[in-house]
């Protein structure tokens, strides 16, 4: 399966070089590189496992879902049940089990959930991706090009297939476009939206409510449009527990202290809090690659004070450089739990690739020695527990 998909990465090259990196072809060979490249692991460890678990190890979320009978009970009694829940589970709200719950309901097969969540996070992904690219560089071929070296990199092609961490960011994505590029109503309806939407799947997703505030003040010395975003949201679960009586609130001090039984780890085993933390930096740079790293940051050393994606990049980069240091996401999840953060990362590379154009040769280079990382990455390990 490793050479098939290596042969369609060829074709891909050539296809989207051809039609100027059209959005459409991005999109379209995307999936195919994630569905394939996961696929170098076998059918039941590149797609099912992910979704049902494996052999005695089963915590997905999906297990959980499968037991729901009733989701209305589940929703409102889930204050109660929490603790019982899956280690995956029990750290998060009721949305990402609820999701793979109707997800098994219309799909009933695994493998089924495990593509559809590509196609959408591929689909999400790409599109705001693409956007926002052509919305600051005004090159809809750079713009393709940047978003395709995207979808390559290997925390994407590891865990946009089957992992809810995919979907969650393609919201959170959606959040920053409509928030910052659309300034009807419309765009802040949606961006309200999206918002609650992921952080009803993740705690983690609240990590974009600083981000935009701390921008919004940046760039207009106003915060007005970020508290009607937040105010909202938080309107919202007040609404959702006046009709279901599930607090969102209460059910993040039980996920933090399940996650964190000792107190905050600093204090409580600070040499673990230290390794883990160095160990989370280097996930993260290991699934993005030294290749993409070194150019996002040439592209941050650019002289583009009026950058609105390279503000972005570094308020985004800031907000998690301090959840981090305040012990969010243990050993081993950190590239999958915060995959919302590679988008961030690969705006400064169109910055630059704007500013220094590269030919197609190199620009087949820069994309091949990626997604090379990416087939080794996937045929010496397994990224799901």
């Amino acid at each position: 399966m490793a050479s098939l998909t290596t042969v369609i990465f060829i074709l891909s090259l050539i296809a989207l070089a051809k039609t100027r990196y059209k959005l459409l072809y991005v999109i379209t060979f995307g999936i195919v590189l994630i569905l394939g490249s996961n696929l170098t692991q076998g059918f039941q460890h590149g797609l099912l496992t992910p979704i049902e678990g494996y052999g005695g190890f089963r915590n997905e979320y999906f297990n959980d879902a499968v037991e729901i009978e009733n989701p209305l009970h589940f929703l409102s009694s889930y204050i109660d049940i929490q603790p019982n829940l899956l280690p995956h589970s029990r750290t998060h709200p009721p949305g990402a089990i609820l999701l793979f719950y109707y997800l098994s309901k219309l799909l009933t097969k695994p493998a089924m959930i495990s593509i559809i969540i590509t196609v959408i996070s591929v689909v999400a992904h790409a599109y705001y991706l693409w956007k926002l690219f052509c919305n600051e560089l005004k090159n809809e071929s750079i713009a393709g090009y940047s978003t395709f070296l995207f979808l390559l990199l290997p925390a994407i092609q590891i865990y946009f297939s089957a992992s809810i961490d995919a979907l969650i960011g393609a919201c959170l994505l959606g959040v920053l476009y409509h928030f910052f590029h659309s300034q009807s109503n419309f765009g802040l309806l949606a961006a309200i939206l999206l918002l609650m939407l992921a952080s009803f799947m993740s705690f983690g997703s609240l990590f974009i409510v600083p981000v935009i505030f701390a921008y919004e003040f940046l760039e207009k010395r106003s915060i007005r449009r970020s508290f009607y975003l937040a105010a909202a949201t938080g309107l919202l679960y007040l609404l959702l527990f006046s009709t279901t009586g599930f607090n969102y609130a209460q059910s993040f001090i039980i996920a933090a202290k399940l996650e964190n039984p000792y107190g905050p780890w600093l204090l409580a085993r600070p040499l673990v809090y230290t390794a883990t933390r160095f160990e989370g930096l280097f996930e993260l740079v290991l699934f993005y690659g030294p290749f993409l790293g070194l150019i996002t940051i040439r592209g941050l050393k650019e002289n583009m004070a009026s950058s609105k994606l390279k503000k972005i990049t570094l308020v985004g980069v800031a907000c998690l450089a301090l959840m981090l240091l305040l012990g969010v996401y243990r050993e081993g999840e950190t590239a999958r739990a915060a995959i919302f953060i590679y988008p961030y990362l690969i705006f400064p590379v169109g910055i630059y690739l704007k500013d220094h154009p590269i030919s197609l040769g190199e620009r087949n280079i820069l994309a091949a020695t990626i997604f090379l990382q990416t087939i080794l990455m996937q045929m010496v390990g397994n990224y799901f527990w």
